[in-house]
């Protein structure tokens, strides 16, 4: 008898687990259409917003793509050059004022500040003063994920920002810097940048040609 009811019971178990997974199925079957118009919106809302962005900048050039959701604080501040690509997650501080040269593409996450804190002030550990302090990144440069580039920096043409980098003092041309602080790893070879910068030779979208 007991072993009668022990295999009624496992029977209905198994049943209810068939209905649920039916039940769960059918939920997320429902559920994916819905999912995806969401991240569409969500899609059309970022790059509505990028649009507007572009329009506060002090200079923007052709071919600018910002990916993602940006935080550009002080956008008047901001020169962007021609096909200057910037991903998702980029923080930039623009009261000192910061300017990215032609060809720039820029990884996940970028941190730029051209504002410090004055801790030499009347307060501790430091007062409502900025010192203010430009970044400039010039043509060419590419930037890893997740790099801090500190006030005052300048990454001079076709260097080569490493991931993770944090960037305290210029950079200097063709330099491939990594590190925190950042040093000099190695320089790219200047015949062949040299080549391709006189052949115009620059890439679009995830490195392919510009079309």
């Amino acid at each position: 008898m007991k072993n009668a009811n022990k295999q009624k019971l496992l029977k209905l178990v198994a049943l209810l687990q068939d209905k649920l997974a039916l039940l769960f199925w059918l939920v997320d079957f429902l559920l994916k259409p819905i999912a995806v118009v969401i991240k569409a919106l969500r899609f059309m809302a970022v790059m509505t917003c990028n649009s507007a962005l572009k329009r506060r900048l002090k200079d923007c050039g052709k071919g600018v793509r910002l990916n993602g959701k940006m935080d550009f604080r002080f956008p008047q501040g901001i020169s962007l050059g021609n096909n200057v690509h910037i991903n998702d997650g980029a923080f930039i501080r623009a009261e000192g004022t910061v300017s990215i040269g032609d060809n720039c593409h820029i990884s996940r996450n970028l941190t730029v500040y051209s504002a410090n804190h004055n801790y030499t002030g009347v307060r501790l550990p430091y007062d409502e003063t900025l010192i203010l302090k430009p970044v400039v990144i010039e043509k060419n440069v590419w930037i890893g994920m997740n790099v801090n580039i500190c006030p005052g920096v300048t990454i001079a043409e076709g260097a080569i920002i490493g991931m993770g980098s944090v960037v305290t003092k210029d950079v200097p041309r063709l330099a491939i810097v990594g590190g925190n602080p950042a040093r000099v790893i190695k320089y790219r070879d200047a015949e062949h940048y040299q080549s391709l910068e006189d052949a115009r030779a620059y890439s679009g979208m995830s490195g392919f040609e510009i079309q």
